[in-house]
């Protein structure tokens, strides 16, 4: 939280600490994304109010007794298969490169958090080839802040003849949505996104279930595979 009761990113965005203003017992300040306003916030001591935007657009606006009653109260209402926003920040995730991103979807299990909203799971298959920059990356002090785990994953491979099971270093950072690309172009950066499709990353909404899960993907005509399996431990 800021010194003025305003966390520094909500939802999408990061705050603007430029666009901070107080007027009375009102606070308001601006969150962006992308350079643009995403999302602007009212609050003082009776209630809160939030305005959504895009390229400039207003879009909705939401109410509540405070900011995180505010704040659940518009992204409950919302459906993130509509939402530009959302669209637009799932290109820019599967823009990295070889990276799977699931939509988030409005369920009756849905699981908010403030002030991130949505908390996202990344998870980056490591190859034993590329365990020292895995080590490497660890210990950046812009990584260890979004306090990064590794697991052991198996990548089950099915052909037409015969299977094979390959074992990863599974990468794994839960971190809120505003902050996703950002760990994505440093993960990027540091070499441990493989081209391989197998060795895909997984980009989705962290889930709060517990125990061992399984991936499924099929192969399209082009794959030698017909399908693979990514197989780990969950957490939360």
């Amino acid at each position: 939280m800021t010194t003025y009761g305003l966390p520094h990113y909500l939802g999408y965005g990061v705050i603007n600490r430029d666009t901070y203003r107080k007027e009375g017992e009102k606070e308001f300040v601006d969150y962006v994304y992308k350079d643009q306003t995403i999302m602007t916030a009212e609050v003082s001591p009776t209630g809160a109010m939030i305005e959504e935007y895009f390229n400039g657009k207003r879009l909705s606006m939401s109410f509540g007794k405070d900011l995180k009653r505010a704040v659940f109260q518009h992204y409950l209402a919302s459906d993130q298969l509509k939402s530009q926003l959302h669209l637009d920040w799932i290109n820019e995730v599967v823009g990295i490169g070889n990276i799977y991103a699931e939509m988030i979807q409005k369920t009756e299990l849905t699981v908010l958090f403030f002030p991130a909203v949505y908390l996202i799971d990344i998870k980056i298959p490591i190859t034993h080839e590329n365990e020292a920059k895995l080590q490497q990356f660890l210990k950046k002090p812009e990584i260890i802040k979004h306090r990064p785990s590794t697991q052991k994953g198996i990548i089950k491979t099915r052909y037409v003849h015969k299977s094979e099971d390959l074992t990863v270093s599974l990468l794994t950072i839960k971190t809120p949505i505003a902050f996703t690309i950002q760990v994505l172009n440093l993960i990027k950066e540091a070499g441990l996104i493989s081209a391989e499709k197998r060795l895909r990353g997984i980009v989705s909404q962290a889930r709060t279930s517990y125990g061992p899960m399984m991936r499924n993907f099929i192969g399209t005509p082009t794959d030698d595979w017909k399908s693979y399996s990514l197989i780990f431990e969950n957490t939360l």
